[in-house]
């Protein structure tokens, strides 16, 4: 298995165990909202991070 694989996994366990974003977790969200994003992030197109964040955070999508 490669590093990166390994650190994938291991960034996704955590999120399960500290942060409790569960199968069902992941099911509340609409219109591949986290794929959107990391796709926009991997291009460099987001500007203000951040701000958008807290933003997508404040409409109730957390």
């Amino acid at each position: 298995m490669s590093k990166a694989v390994e650190d994938v996994l291991l960034e996704r366990q955590r999120q399960v165990v500290a942060e409790g974003f569960d199968q069902n977790h992941d099911d509340a969200y609409h219109d591949g909202d986290p794929r959107k994003a990391a796709a926009m992030l991997n291009e460099g197109l987001v500007q203000g991070v951040e701000e958008r964040l807290s933003l997508y955070a404040s409409k109730g999508r957390s």
